[in-house]
This record gives structure tokens, C-alpha cells and sequence, in this order.
């Protein structure tokens, strides 16, 4: 009881989250919003003891697995790549992607080399259109490692695509 009542006079009676209408009326609720929000809120009433716990959720969403990969790739655009958000790749063998396509829709993209071969990452290369090109740090090509995992973003500004990290 006295956490409703600590609730109710935290939250008031009603509490709108993303749309959602929520009344705290037990000890223990949790509450995901469109946004990937979450937020959970417990009592241990032995304890009397009432945690507020905000959280996001940041799901990969999309995820395509390439594993054709068997030359090098300029303006590479897997199938699926516009709307993609976690991309595996698979290479037959050591291969250079020169750039990516950037006619996507999200903009950020999680890439993983599921395969036993290194891909690399070439900074800045012509065999790539001008806007479809990597800017990487330093000016050096990246090597993702099989096994790895590397977070790329497109830069709308420069017209590139980045590395994080």
C-alpha cells in the first residue's frame, strides 16, 4: 500500500508514457513505450524499499547476413542494405570493401565479420563513388577482423561514411 501512495504521489494518478496510459496501482510495474523506453518501478514492502529504473532499448532491428562476399566490393549494397541495421558478412576470402553505399535509410549501420577471412575497410579509395567512400581516422584503411564487430555511420555533411571508435 504504501508504495502505491509513494507512486500516486510521485507520479500522480494517472501517468502517460509515449501514449500509454498507466496507473500505478500495484507494488510492481514495467512499461516499454514505442521509443524503447523502459520504465520499471519495484517495492519490496519487507524493506520499504521502492526503485525507479529508467532504461533504453537499443535493439538491432534489421539484420541481414551477407555470405557472397568472394571478390573485393566497391559500392557495396547487400541485398537488403538500405533498411538494414546489423550486417553479417561472410568473405571466401580476404577481400577490400572500397565503400557503401549510401542511398540508405538508416544511417547507422553494426557490421560483423561472421566469416574466417579479414575485410578491410579502404579509406578514401576511387574504385568507390566520391559519396559512397569511407573517411577513416588517420587516413588507414581498417581491417575487421574476423570475429569483430565495428559500428560505421554516415556522415551527411562530409559525405562519407565514418568509423566509430
Amino acid at each position: 500500500m504504501r508504495a502505491r501512495t509513494w507512486l500516486r504521489d510521485l507520479l500522480g494518478p494517472t501517468l502517460f508514457l509515449d501514449g500509454i496510459q498507466v496507473q500505478p496501482d500495484s507494488a510492481e510495474w514495467n512499461i516499454i513505450t514505442g521509443a524503447g523506453v523502459v520504465l520499471g518501478v519495484t517495492h519490496n514492502a519487507s524493506t520499504e524499499r521502492t526503485d525507479l529504473t529508467f532504461s533504453a532499448d537499443y535493439g538491432l532491428g534489421v539484420t541481414i547476413t551477407d555470405t557472397s562476399i568472394s571478390a573485393d566490393k566497391n559500392d557495396y549494397s547487400p541485398t537488403g542494405w538500405s533498411g538494414a541495421d546489423f550486417v553479417r558478412l561472410l568473405a571466401s576470402a580476404p577481400h577490400n570493401i572500397t565503400g557503401l553505399d549510401a542511398n540508405v535509410t538508416h544511417l547507422k549501420k553494426l557490421v560483423t565479420n561472421v566469416g574466417s577471412n579479414a575485410l578491410t575497410f579502404k579509406h578514401n579509395s576511387v574504385s568507390s563513388s566520391g559519396n559512397n567512400r569511407f573517411d577513416l581516422a588517420s587516413g588507414v584503411d581498417y581491417v575487421l577482423n574476423p570475429g569483430a564487430c565495428v559500428l560505421v555511420v554516415y556522415d551527411a555533411i562530409s559525405l562519407k561514411w565514418r568509423k566509430v571508435g
